[in-house]
């Protein structure tokens, strides 16, 4: 017992002083490591985890669950869906061989129909299935539970239409003015682009948000999880549909989470910040 305990104190020793990357000590304080290890299913997990569940499957709470849309009655709508084009077509593998991070950009005006295929695309409704008696309305991209927990919000620096803050609403296709201006100086400060990308020249900045409250009625813990994936799918879908439309994209890590979400208008709790993409011209 007393060599175990000897041996034991010797590797906490060597590890202390280890300085290599792959030393495990860094990882004792870790939130996200808590998370992680906090946040795996055994199967007692499960167990309790279909109870919460159960209270899911209660008709008001799926119909509820079934509309995932933020609004904002009485804004300004721009609707998108007159933009279809049948004849536009692409690889799909060349796409995604050719599809890098744009750190450059030249000054472009986005038009409307390239904001439509970069939105509609991306978490646009794509198909309807009636469950119940409750329709529910799903999106390009996979999803815990078809509960959609992301909202898209777009700073139009350079486009067809007004400078401003607008959110992307899928149920009916349409951007809706949040607030006009021109936001370019605030992007600057808290979006982490510059001096690694021209913003200047950029033709829109896409915050991507996610509501825990919509998963977490389902998944309980676990939900982080998935609402990550979720987000991670999406920013690929755009990142996608920015290459086949020839524009740039790059996603930005180091913004600041606060004033983006203060800027946005959400609480930074149940509805926080996620993912940047900054768009433009190659």
């Amino acid at each position: 017992m007393n060599i175990i305990k000897i041996s034991d104190k010797i590797r906490e020793d060597v590890a202390q002083k280890d300085s290599s990357i792959y030393n495990t000590c860094k990882y004792r304080d870790s939130l996200c490591m808590d998370y992680l290890v906090n946040s795996k299913y055994t199967h007692l997990d499960i167990r309790k985890l279909s109870r919460l569940t159960n209270t899911f499957y209660h008709p008001f709470v799926l119909s509820r669950a079934a509309q995932p849309f933020k609004r904002y009655e009485g804004s300004n709508k721009y609707f998108l869906n007159d933009y279809e084009d049948e004849n536009f077509t692409v690889d799909l593998f060349e796409v995604i061989r050719n599809r890098k991070s744009t750190k450059k950009y030249a000054r472009y005006a986005i038009s409307l129909k390239e904001l439509y295929y970069i939105l509609r695309y991306s978490y646009g409704v794509n198909r309807k299935e009636i469950v119940n008696g409750v329709t529910w309305k799903f999106r390009p991209i996979p999803s815990g539970g078809g509960l959609f927990a992301s909202e898209v919000y777009i700073v139009i620096l350079n486009s067809q239409i007004p400078k401003g803050l607008y959110h992307y609403s899928p149920d009916d296709n349409s951007l809706e003015l949040v607030k006009s201006g021109d936001f370019l100086k605030d992007i600057q400060n808290f979006s982490g682009s510059d001096p690694y990308i021209n913003s200047e020249d950029t033709s829109c900045v896409i915050f991507i948000t996610s509501m825990i409250d919509r998963l977490y009625i389902k998944y309980g813990e676990r939900c982080y999880r998935f609402m990550l994936l979720e987000v991670g799918f999406l920013s690929q879908n755009i990142s996608l549909i920015a290459e086949a439309l020839d524009l740039g994209s790059c996603m930005l890590g180091g913004y600041k989470d606060s004033l983006v979400e203060e800027f946005l208008g959400v609480d930074g709790v149940l509805e926080s910040i996620q993912n940047t993409i900054i768009i433009g011209k190659k």
